[in-house]
């Protein structure tokens, strides 16, 4: 019983994965909607994989922790909970651009993940505000019912913080690691670093909904800045004279 939850996220990740190797055939690019399917089947599947997990963490969850979903911090959050979240997303943010810019200088190898690559080259229809949705919203609240919900809480009860926000964190990483069609290995690091930020923010106001509005808040503004620079670059050769 206690691996239910690991298996349901291991799926979940696998089916997510899943769609995405069948839909783009290993080219990220026929999910541009140019050439491809588009975003739709990405995005629906990806929904669909977090579904299992949702519902296998809402009914074992409290059993496992002795605690109720709101006693574990899933809540309205207060003015105190969003404050700290807004300035922790804002780190979060400046801690894996840090991070990343590290990596790249030291191992000449920025992060790369799937799943940007698909917003860079998506066209802006019904998939790709799908996508959106689920990246901003979704993702956020299942993974921060797991990764903090369940696996933080996990570590906590047999060791102290630090340890468990370090043990935490990594598992977070590395599932994004091997979330897409090939293993991600450059966006461990940076995403280490957030993971830690976010079990940070959960402990600190003891709220899921704090580190959800985090996650939120950090995968928005990742995803505002590329369509900044993409309006910015489709902007610039009409402004040359």
């Amino acid at each position: 019983m206690l691996g239910t939850i690991v298996v349901a996220t291991i799926v979940g990740f696998a089916l997510s994965a899943g769609v995405v190797i069948y839909a783009a055939h290993g080219n990220p690019a026929s999910l541009s909607g140019k050439h491809g399917p588009g975003l739709f089947p990405v995005a629906l599947g990806g929904l669909i994989a977090y579904l299992p997990i949702v519902a296998v963490i809402a009914r074992m969850l409290p059993w496992l922790a002795h605690r109720s979903l709101s006693a574990l911090g899933l809540r309205l959050p207060t003015l105190r909970d969003v404050g700290i979240a807004a300035g922790s997303a804002v780190l979060m943010l400046m801690t894996v651009l840090a991070v990343a810019e590290l990596q790249s200088s030291l191992l000449s190898e920025p992060p790369h993940q799937q799943v940007m690559e698909l917003f860079k080259q998506a066209r802006h229809d019904a998939g790709y505000y799908l996508l959106l949705s689920i990246a901003v919203v979704f993702a956020p609240f299942v993974e921060e019912l797991v990764f903090r919900g369940f696996i933080f809480n996990a570590f906590l009860k047999y060791v102290p913080f630090a340890t468990s926000m370090l043990a935490s964190g990594a598992i977070f990483s590395a599932m994004h690691v091997f979330s897409g069609g090939e293993p991600q290995y450059s966006v461990f690091f940076p995403l280490f670093a957030g993971g830690m930020i976010l079990a940070w923010v959960y402990y600190q106001t003891g709220s899921l909904t704090a580190s959800m509005l985090t996650h939120g808040l950090f995968n928005g503004a990742q995803l505002l800045s590329l369509l900044i620079a993409q309006l910015a670059s489709h902007a610039a050769p009409h402004a040359r004279p």
